[in-house]
This record gives C-alpha cells, structure tokens and sequence, in this order.
C-alpha cells in the first residue's frame, strides 16, 4: 500500500511539474479575473459583443435571479468594454422582465444597434428594440409569438432568425417552423420569410452572421431515432428581399446545438464552425454567393455559445476561439485556407452558455464568459508584455 501511495505521489508532483513547466514554455500568458461568486445567479445563453457605430464595445447578457421570498426577476444586462485596462466597467440593467429566454443576441448596422431576446408572457414572444432607447415601451414584437431569435445587421438592416412553435413538445428551441424578419433602421418591418421548407422536418436553434449586405443563416435539422443533426445553411440578400442560396446541407452529422457562425471583413466570406457528433471540429469558409470555399476537418473542438477575437489583416485574418475544454486556438484563415497557428493553454474549462472575444491594438486577446456563478474575463498577452 505504502507503495502505491508514494507512486500516485510521484505521478501528481510529475503533472504539477508539467503544468509548471508548460506554463513557462509558453510565449503568452492568459490573465483571468472573476468577479464575487452569486449562487442565486443563472444565466441564459447567448452573450453579444458588438461594436456600436461610435466604435466603443458593449456586450449584452441576461441574468435570472431568484429570490428566496418572490418570484424570480430576469434582468437584460450591459457593460462597455473599457479601452484602457481591457476590462468590463460595471454593468448595468437594460429591461427587467419575468423570464428571458435563449438566448440573448445583439449586432449592429451602420448607424443604429440591436438586441433581440425571447420574452415570456402569456406566451412566448421574441422580442427587439432598435436604437439607444431600451424603455419597456420601447420594445418591438416579432410578428407573431417566437423564440430562439438571433440577429444580425447589414448596413442598413436588421435580420432576425426566429423559431415559432415547438414541435412533438420539444419545448423551446425545438421549432415547428423557422422565420427571418427584417427590419431597417427605424424599426419598420421590410421583409420576412419562412425559413424551413419542409413541413415534416424538425429545425431548430437558428444563428447568422452579416456581411455589409448579406446574411449567412445556419441552423439544425433533427434526424429521427438519431442523437445528432444535419447542419443547414441558407444566403439571404435583405435588399433584394430573396435568399441567393436555399436551404442545403453543409454538415450531415453535427453535435446538437454546437455550430457558430461569423463574418470576416478581410476575406469577404462567413466562417462556420462546430463539431461533429464524434466531438471533432471542423471550419468552413463560404464567400458572400454562398459558395463553399473550404472545409477542415478533424480540428480541436470548439466551445458552443462562442464569438472568436479577429485580428484583421489584407487578405488574411487571424482568428482566436476557446478551445474544448480549456484553452484557446488560433488560426489564419484566407478566402480558401485554414492554417493553425498556435494553441495557448490554460486551465480554466470553458461553459457553453456564451463567450466573446476581441483583439486590441495592443496584441492583447480579451475574452468574457458566462460562468455558472457569474463572469469571467480573461486577458491574453505576450510574456513580459503585461
């Protein structure tokens, strides 16, 4: 016995020393802050980083606390992202409502920004409001009752994916029918469109990105008697007011739910991401027609509930996302190639309930998450730099 205690003793000083060793070897080092634990706290999936119009960095979350002695209150939340010190100021409480739902989903046009979130009322209803008023009157309905909505902006305009119904009582985000509504910039309805076109499908979980004049949809098609999905994709054009690519397959055997998408300026084409029901990540780059350019396989996979940092350059873009479990990856990606560039380790094992990140002018990557007990932030920089 006493044996085999002083060989596990060896083996736990061996990976301590590892660990150390690791964390030296490594050029970059990940700072991480979090603030005071709530165990009253619960989130809902999908926080939001966006660039507003007049260039500062705002991130939107929700928030469900319950109380001991009342009903539990759901509070929409911001904070700005400082400039200076790469971190979040205090945040503040945009709209309280009973329940919000899945997930919480901001973006921005030329000139005005968005946020979108299911309410619960009487009945579920996917709710927006456009612009620096974030009254109660100042809300906006989906045409409808809907959930699971997502939004993104072109210049001018804003597309929201949304699901209505739930399908052989699937509850939330299990749709009878997937929707896009698209509203310009003073809130006017200028379009909507049935997504989904066929009725004996099951489709789910919506998400997009937008380029300054496109929309790239992505979402789930369940597979009876399966545990995994066929991931669906769509090219919408808000000023022609039609998609420019119906409904296709791109990944026929996906993990439920884990996929994301996101528009990179410098290659003018949409990045999707995800993984397999093997757990093995995969990226595929689409141009702006809806073409696929390039597909890889068999990556690391990737944390669901996740906006990469970008690091723009002529051609080419660097891309950083949290790594599954723990960690981060960086790849450069141009309109047809995908390269690893690095992984940075860190121990911190990632939640999926939403995670944003942003390159600085620094070099500095900052990233914030949605922990279970509340947020985190994270701040990755060269040795010697901080």
């Amino acid at each position: 016995m006493k044996k085999v205690l002083v060989a596990v003793g060896v083996v736990g000083m061996l990976l301590m020393v590892f660990w150390l060793a690791r964390q030296e070897q490594q050029p970059y080092q990940v700072e991480t802050y979090q603030g005071q634990i709530n165990e009253n706290l619960a989130f809902a999936k999908g926080l939001s980083l966006i660039t507003e119009p007049d260039g500062s960095q705002v991130v939107f979350w929700s928030e469900l606390q319950n109380h001991k002695n009342s009903n539990p209150s759901a509070h929409l939340k911001t904070a700005t992202i400082a400039a200076e010190d790469l971190r979040m100021t205090a945040p503040s409480t945009v709209i309280t409502t009973p329940f919000i739902q899945n997930p919480i989903s901001a973006s921005a046009s030329a000139t005005k920004r968005i946020v979108t979130f299911g309410a619960m009322h009487e009945k579920a209803m996917q709710q927006f409001f456009i612009g620096p008023s974030t009254t109660v009157a100042a809300l906006q309905t989906v045409k409808g009752s809907g959930h699971s909505g997502r939004v993104a902006s072109t210049k001018d305009s804003h597309i929201i994916a949304w699901g209505e119904g739930a399908k052989n009582s699937g509850g939330l985000g299990q749709a009878e029918r997937l929707h896009l509504s698209v509203y310009d910039d003073a809130g006017s309805l200028i379009d909507e469109a049935l997504i989904t076109t066929r009725e004996e499908d099951q489709e789910s979980w919506p998400q997009l990105a937008a380029s300054s004049t496109r929309a790239l949809l992505i979402w789930q098609r369940a597979i009876e008697e399966e545990d995994y999905v066929q991931l669906m994709y769509a090219l919408y054009d808000p000023k022609a007011r039609r998609f420019q690519k119906h409904p296709l397959v791109l990944q026929p055997n996906n993990a439920k739910e884990a996929y994301q998408v996101n528009y990179v300026e410098p290659i003018n084409a949409f990045v999707v991401t995800g993984n397999t029901r093997d757990n093995q990540g995969y990226m595929y780059i689409i141009n702006e027609t809806g073409r696929v350019t390039h597909g890889s396989f068999n990556l690391p996979p990737f944390v669901q509930e996740t906006t990469p940092a970008i690091k723009q350059g002529q051609g080419s873009a660097e891309l950083t996302y949290p790594m599954a479990p723990s960690g981060f990856i960086t790849y450069e990606v141009t309109e047809n190639q995908v390269a690893e560039k690095r992984q940075i380790f860190d121990e911190y094992v990632w939640e999926d309930l939403g995670t944003a990140g942003v390159y600085k002018e620094s070099g500095e990557i900052y990233f914030i998450t949605l922990s279970e007990h509340g947020i985190v932030e994270k701040i990755i920089h060269k040795r010697g730099e901080s």
